[in-house]
């Protein structure tokens, strides 16, 4: 009787801690925009890429277009432009010529926060945005 309690309660920590864990990586879940509007306007924050890091302003249009500045070169100009649409997931798809800056961007909501997470395709760039 006691070896059975002995296991049981470590093997209930571990699955409680398991659980926390699991629930806090979980973190929030985008939302699914219906229109550019959604976010058209400026955005500001910070890029973490395979050169290293940096601040980065976007602007959003209603009319599907972005442009993009950041405070050093990566890899060669600092000024990006493009493209972006609506995919079926709510998520936005952003295209341009440079490297890197291709990729999807998901909105997210925690009360009146909102926030924009950018993966590039290729993985060289993930980006972290608040209006300003």
């Amino acid at each position: 009787m006691k070896s059975t309690r002995r296991l049981a309660r470590p093997v209930l920590l571990v699955m409680l801690l398991g659980g926390l864990v699991l629930s806090c990586a979980s973190g929030p879940k985008h939302y699914a925009a219906k229109d550019l509007s959604s976010i058209a306007g400026k955005w500001r924050g910070y890029a973490a890429t395979q050169l290293g890091n940096m601040f980065v302003d976007f602007s959003f249009g209603q009319n599907g277009e972005w442009q993009a500045q950041t405070d050093r070169p990566f890899p060669l100009t600092t000024f990006f432009s493009g493209n972006l649409w609506i995919d079926e997931e709510g998520k936005f798809k952003l295209t341009s010529q440079a490297k890197g800056f291709n990729g999807t961007a998901a909105l997210y909501r925690d009360g009146d926060v909102r926030w924009i997470i950018f993966q590039g395709d290729d993985g060289s760039l993930n980006v972290e945005l608040r209006r300003y």
